[in-house]
């Protein structure tokens, strides 16, 4: 049992040091490209205006587009940006903890610290497997479209939990309203996926009691007049009349047959794997206690479709819209939401084998936890997260330095001033900065900073 604890400590401190060191890497995350663009058009256009005009333009996003309109850029609050990686993060794990608590009540050995403790591994775990940490995290445009919905999803789903489990009250209610708004208007993707996930559990409840609660009724209505607003946008014709394939019917239904099968198995790193079979006795004790963990002939197909079903709506709107496949960004806050649903399905398949075949369990029963730590570390160092450290840190001085320069250049000129501006080379830029340099949108971003007569050199 000892070193049984050591090893579960060992984890826990390796995901918290991992997730301290990137809300660290923060601090040399500066504003890009679009970043730079909501800000110019609240600033010149003042905050309504460029809401409309982004509607009218662009898309349906109304809560992405006013929470990007007013950010810390809006009012040269340069710090601010540095501080939203950190706030996400610690906003993922409380959230998680908080949804953790409300599926746990009653379960007097899982007390608030340790519940802390599993959500700093899982959210540690989906971000060493992150695709793209640059876009979902220290890109602000990207991250608060991307990020926030899952803190905002996990809320909800939290709340709704303990509206239909546990005892009813108005004020979740409420909440769970306005937490519906809010979320349907931060992205396509994470509309989609709230209106499937509340959907389906509309089905469950019909299944199981003939009928549906109240609260299921008016959240379904809810989500489905957001989402229209979102889907009626203008804006999002004008988008889309930018890429060729976009809006084919037989495209967007075939492909996303086909990245459902690729995604739903590419979701599951080595990471997650380990976490699942190095707390399983946890994680059966858990599923056991829930209606969809029992191993009837509905509760396995509606997880599976659930689970599939889920991958398969989030890949149409990149496939509707762009006429390509989802941007990694949108892959990232989908594997989020499929690797919540995962356990269950894994749960329900185990058990199909185990009724026929002995070999699954003998398997998992002869594995031991120091195997699968192994596995673990070993891991990390063969994906994304480990090599953006270790660039991070390396070129952390000499960026700061660089980027230190750049700015008391800009902050020193006028309208009238000739400012050369260095440009950075790929060596000299950490991989969490999302783009090349500020060069993509530079006219903007000399608008921005009313610097018209500036030029980029060295290039």
């Amino acid at each position: 049992m000892e070193k049984i604890y050591k090893l579960e400590t060992i984890v826990f401190y390796g995901c918290l040091i991992f997730l301290v060191i990137l809300c660290a890497l923060g601090f040399i995350a500066y504003p890009a490209v679009d970043d730079y663009e909501y800000a110019l058009k609240s600033i010149e256009k003042g905050f309504w205006n460029s809401q409309v005009y982004e509607y009218l333009n662009w898309n349906g996003r109304y809560l992405a587009t006013a929470i990007l309109s007013f950010n810390p850029l809006t009012w040269r609050w340069y710090f601010g940006y540095h501080l939203i990686p950190l706030c996400l993060i610690i906003g993922l794990v409380l959230s998680l903890a908080y949804f953790l608590r409300s599926l746990l009540n009653g379960f007097d050995q899982y007390k608030i610290y340790k519940i802390y403790k599993i959500s700093i591994v899982i959210i540690a775990i989906y971000l060493m497997r992150h695709f793209s940490l640059d876009q979902n995290i220290y890109w602000m445009s990207g991250s608060i479209t991307y990020t926030l919905p899952l803190i905002l999803e996990l809320i909800f789903f939290a709340l709704l939990y303990k509206n239909l489990y546990q005892e009813k009250k108005n004020y979740r209610t409420i909440a769970m309203v306005l937490l519906t708004i809010l979320i349907i208007g931060l992205n396509e993707t994470i509309m989609l996926a709230h209106c499937f996930l509340l959907f389906m559990t509309c089905v469950y409840f019909i299944y199981k009691d003939k009928k549906l609660p109240s609260d299921l009724i008016i959240l379904l209505i809810i989500s489905m007049l957001s989402s229209l607003i979102v889907v009626l946008a203008p804006g999002n014709g004008v988008r889309a009349s930018r890429f060729e394939r976009s809006h084919d019917v037989l495209f967007t239904l075939t492909n996303s047959i086909t990245y459902t099968i690729i995604y739903s198995i590419k979701f599951l790193s080595p990471f997650y794997i380990a976490l699942f079979v190095f707390f399983r006795k946890n994680i059966k004790q858990i599923l056991q206690s829930f209606e969809l963990g029992k191993t009837i002939k509905f509760n396995f197909w509606f997880v599976l479709l659930t689970s599939l079903g889920l991958i398969y709506v989030t890949m149409a709107p990149s496939l509707w819209g762009m006429g390509r496949r989802p941007n990694d960004r949108t892959l990232n806050m989908v594997m989020f939401l499929y690797q919540l649903v995962f356990p269950f399905l894994a749960w329900q398949i185990y058990h199909k084998f185990y009724e026929k075949f002995s070999w699954p369990r003998k398997f998992i029963s002869t594995m031991n936890k120091k195997t699968f730590l192994y596995l673990f570390v070993v891991s990390f160092f063969f994906y994304n997260p480990f090599f953006i450290i270790q660039d991070g840190l390396t070129k952390y001085p000499r960026y700061l330095e660089l980027m230190d320069q750049r700015f008391s250049k800009i902050f020193s000129s006028d309208k009238n001033s000739i400012v050369e501006l260095d440009y950075l080379t790929e060596k000299e830029i950490p991989r969490t900065i999302m783009f090349k340099d500020i060069d993509e949108k530079f006219p903007k971003i000399k608008r921005y900073y009313n610097i018209p007569n500036a030029t980029l050199v060295g290039k």
